[in-house]
């Protein structure tokens, strides 16, 4: 007999992910293109349920599309979950930081942990050993600030993350001055508070996840947990949780 497959639905601000999960183990991590790709996709998956997580307003249809294909759960502010939340505006706070910090928890129960997510905005936070998500930092994603740097400038370029590699001290052409100062400002930012959790908890657990994870991770000068997948293994450890109630 197969073992059953649950979709983990990520609809975020760049990507629309899907991971397919076997007996809570991820199999298979699929990047899509729009709404009818997903919807194929849901329909040839064999899956007997999904969770959505979306970070970015839905089509109006895409929710009421998906249940008619299989049982979707909808995860939102109001969702239960098998962790605490002292967040003081939990409406405001995006799921997708609570799908890691839920990630997070599965992985490392009972440690606390530092959770960056280098998406398009960057956030970075903190899951207390008790199992409570205490809230953290967002700020501007890598290519964020490049982009930025470009479009309110009339004459500094476009730069990528992939134009050079270790940022230096000092750039001897423009595009390497942009490079140095986005990079080097980013990794200065996540090391700061790295350091800032660590001296507080020193069995600190750091898990790097979202589009950036392999950049930033070759470049940080710490020990992390490069785990791009994080949010989708949150999900699904919510969706059981919501299966069990």
């Amino acid at each position: 007999m197969t073992s059953p497959r649950f979709l983990s639905i990520d609809w975020g601000n760049t990507r629309l992910k899907v991971g397919v999960f076997e007996q809570n183990a991820l199999v298979e991590v699929h990047t899509l293109s729009d709404a009818p790709s997903l919807y194929t996709f849901a329909r040839q998956a064999n899956a007997s349920k999904a969770i959505l997580m979306a970070t970015q307003n839905l089509p109006t249809d895409a929710l009421p599309t998906l249940q008619s294909i299989l049982p979707t759960h909808h995860f939102r502010a109001t969702t239960p979950l098998p962790i605490g939340n002292t967040y003081q505006t939990p409406q405001t706070l995006g799921t997708d930081r609570l799908a890691t910090a839920v990630g997070a928890w599965h992985l490392f129960p009972n440690a606390p942990c530092l959770i960056i997510d280098a998406g398009t905005c960057i956030t970075l936070d903190f899951l207390s050993e008790a199992g409570k998500f205490e809230g953290g930092n967002i700020t501007l994603g890598v290519n964020m600030r490049f982009k930025a740097l470009h479009e309110f400038t009339a004459k500094l370029p476009l730069v990528d993350s992939g134009e050079f590699s270790l940022p230096t001290l000092t750039g001897k052409n423009t595009r390497e001055a942009i490079y140095n100062g986005v990079v080097g400002g980013v990794l200065a930012e996540i090391e700061n508070t790295i350091a800032g959790y660590c001296n507080l908890f020193p069995h600190l657990k750091v898990l790097v996840c979202g589009g950036d994870t392999n950049f930033l991770g070759s470049l940080l000068k710490v020990p992390i947990f490069a785990l791009p997948n994080l949010g989708l293994i949150g999900l699904n450890q919510i969706l059981n949780h919501l299966e069990a109630l």
